[in-house]
């Protein structure tokens, strides 16, 4: 059977983090199809207020995620 998807990926990835960094807050982003967002796939230890906020970013917003997402640095 073919892999569960990007998001059970995203999951191991965050378990990951947590085993191996004891991060408490983390999330996944990916590019969406018209390459002009970020659409959050995975977040965890976040407020729901905050993850809806944060939902989808806009690729042209100065941030350090965006900024490596645009440049792939």
């Amino acid at each position: 059977a073919a892999a569960g998807g990007v998001a059970d990926v995203a999951g191991v990835l965050m378990t990951a983090l947590v085993d191996t960094f004891g991060a408490v807050a983390h999330n996944a982003y990916l590019v969406d199809a018209e390459r002009d967002r970020l659409t959050l796939i995975r977040a965890d230890g976040y407020e729901e207020e905050i993850v809806a906020q944060f939902a989808t970013i806009p690729l042209e917003a100065r941030t350090p995620l965006t900024d490596a997402a645009r440049t792939g640095e």
